[in-house]
């Protein structure tokens, strides 16, 4: 270091000033000098250059290893080093600064770790900036912020920005981002990226801060595609246009988003405003879209981040556990064990408001559509409701709507009540999505009306009790259930038929016929009745399937598995099938017959049958070991 000037009193006359710091090498480790002379007037706190408009001093920086900082963050080590940086200093007038680079700001091969999870890795950063201090405001201007790894460019960023400090702070910035996606995904923190080939980010952000907190942001994600694909997944843009209130008591955001894949173009706009007083939270919001392609969105949500798991910073060994004291002592006889009591507020206590829906159309798969979905979420001191949410599934309309009230001091205070209409409900769908290698048990469209009620001292215990009916109607279809079983109808057919060849039996012969017309029987309508009870199970008190030569009626259930979806649960139906025409005589002539006939002059099969399984793989054993052994009999 090198100094030459002058005290006198409370004034220090610098003539001269530089120190340098090197390294054992004699590398420059950092530099600062006086670029001309200085006066300080530590009385009045001012330093005032002998020419206030050239720079005042220069701080020079060389090679800094990154590994210091290491002491000052806990569980965090950084790698790499700060390779050099120059930035002037100027003091144009009274209470006035200003500092600038006029060489970058230069890291090489940084990186970060925590507890022992890398989240950056041989990063190159390269910074040009400017920030000023006068009339109390701060003002900044980034230049030029750019981060690489290697040769591939990941991130720029440009802006500009003042703060004024004071009793009221005030704040505004502006600025532009652009980001390589792909290459981001290299980096540990962002390694969802990943699975991206090619892909790049835009982001303009314009905020300000003062009695009001107003932000606009609009962000563009072009060229997205994924390794593998030949597809790519789409354009991107979001933009949002919002306004706080600084202590966070109001505020409002409208949020449009557009996704472009090919020829589609998927939209969607939020709009939502909100107030907070004391323990009270009021909202008032609406989400639109003219159309939605849900297939679109699925490839962009695999690429958000996920929440990794925490690795335990390293430490001592934990001693071992104290031992759990005992278990208490069972009350003795006669005294009440205290039982928690039924809720004194409802679960949405301090939320207040309405949430609307107002979609024209959602196409969630190969031709299946959704249009004309609304319906509105509404949050009441003692009323929780959606109300009249509907729309059209295939051009079948459906509406649901349901309400939970509230009424404190009741030993069940929580009721629920509750409606479902549903037309265009495709079994034969579902049943394939549970069991694609097979055809479906059944095929054919539903419609469903259904009621839902119940009574409950809290909401899990709400959710527990509600029972509800239901009724469903099917339109024309085919019904597969009896003739499944891994091809067991066809197996049946052909075994009988060889049999009775071999044997000349014209029963055998008969009842491979009927397992060839069960393999697949067609149907023209199809009602049900279901009842959910308090153990969850679903009860059926009637099913009624009839075409011009088959009527099958039944009984029974589907036992309820908690987690097990319900094409999966137990099934357990009573059946009694009756024919005419062909489907009769099929049954004489394996003597299954009673001579009786339905209500609907059907001949009854003299023998109700169970078919067990699961909604998916029903299992019709029962029915056909009848049909073999009357078919044996000679």
């Amino acid at each position: 270091s090198t100094t030459e000037g002058k005290w006198e009193g409370q004034t220090l006359q610098l003539t001269r000033f530089t120190s340098t710091v090197r390294s054992d090498d004699g590398a420059l480790v950092a530099a600062i000098e006086a670029l001309q002379p200085l006066t300080a007037d530590f009385a009045a706190e001012r330093f005032t250059p002998s020419n206030a408009d050239a720079p005042a001093g220069r701080l020079r920086l060389g090679e800094i290893p990154l590994g210091l900082a290491d002491a000052f963050v806990p569980h965090t080590t950084f790698s790499g080093a700060l390779t050099g940086g120059t930035f002037e200093v100027s003091l144009p007038g009274a209470d006035q600064y200003a500092l600038q680079t006029t060489a970058p700001l230069t890291l090489r091969g940084a990186g970060v770790a925590r507890d022992g999870r890398g989240l950056a890795q041989a990063l190159d950063l390269t910074a040009d900036f400017s920030a000023a201090w006068q009339g109390g405001a701060i003002s900044g201007e980034i230049r030029r912020v750019e981060a690489s790894q290697g040769s591939a460019p990941l991130v720029k960023l440009t802006g500009t920005g003042e703060v004024r400090p004071g009793e009221k702070l005030t704040a505004a910035g502006k600025g532009h981002l652009e980001a390589d996606l792909a290459a981001l995904g290299k980096q540990p923190a962002l390694a969802s990226l990943a699975a991206l080939a090619r892909g790049r980010l835009a982001a303009d952000y314009d905020v300000t801060t003062g009695d009001t907190v107003r932000g606009k942001f609009a962000l563009a994600l072009r060229d997205l595609a994924a390794h593998g694909s030949n597809h790519g997944l789409g354009d991107l843009d979001v933009s949002a246009n919002a306004t706080l209130k600084p202590d966070g008591s109001g505020g409002a955001v409208r949020m449009p988003l557009t996704l472009k894949v090919g020829d589609r173009q998927s939209d969607l706009l939020f709009d939502g405003s909100f107030t907070r007083a004391a323990s009270l939270l009021t909202f008032n919001g609406k989400l639109s879209g003219k159309q939605i392609f849900t297939a679109d969105f699925r490839p962009l949500a695999a690429l958000m981040p996920s929440a990794p798991a925490t690795a335990a910073s390293p430490g001592p060994v934990p001693a071992p556990p104290a031992a759990a004291p005992p278990p208490p002592a069972p009350p003795a006889s006669g005294v009440a064990v205290p039982v928690a009591g039924p809720d004194t507020r409802p679960f949405w206590a301090g939320v207040r408001g309405r949430f609307e829906l107002d979609l024209k159309r959602i196409e969630y798969g190969s031709g299946s559509v959704v249009s004309g979905v609304s319906g509105a979420l509404v949050a009441e001191p003692t009323r929780l409701a959606v109300e009249n949410f509907a729309g059209q599934l295939k051009d079948q309309p459906f509406k649901i709507a349901g309400t939970i009230t509230f009424a404190a001091g009741q030993p069940e205070p929580y009721t629920l009540d509750g409606a479902v209409n549903l037309a265009g409900l495709d079994v034969g769908a579902i049943l394939r999505a549970a069991d694609p290698g097979d055809p479906p048990a059944l095929e054919s469209v539903l419609s469903l009306n259904g009621k839902v009620t119940g009574r409950g001292p809290t909401l899990p215990a709400l959710a527990q009790a509600a029972y509800g009916q239901f009724d469903l109607t099917g339109s024309k279809g085919v019904l597969r259930a009896l003739g499944k079983r891994g091809g067991l109808a066809s197996a049946a057919s052909l075994l009988l038929g060889l049999v009775g060849a071999m044997e000349n039996s014209a029963g055998t012969m008969a009842a491979a016929d009927l397992a060839g017309m069960m393999k697949e029987m067609p149907f023209d309508r199809l009602t049900a009745h279901l009842e959910r009870g308090a153990d969850l199970n679903l009860k059926l008190t009637s099913l009624d399937l009839m075409s011009p030569t088959v009527h099958l009626t039944g009984t029974g259930g589907i036992q309820y598995q908690k987690g097990v979806p319900i094409t999966e649960q137990p099934l357990q139906v009573q059946l009694q099938l009756a024919g005419k025409d062909d489907m009769a005589v099929a049954l004489s002539r394996v003597h299954l017959l009673s001579g009786q006939q339905d209500e609907q002059k059907y001949y009854l099969m003299n023998t109700p049958f169970v078919v067990k399984g699961t909604l998916a793989k029903p299992d019709p054993n029962q029915f056909w070991g009848i049909v073999a052994q009357a078919a044996l009999v000679r």
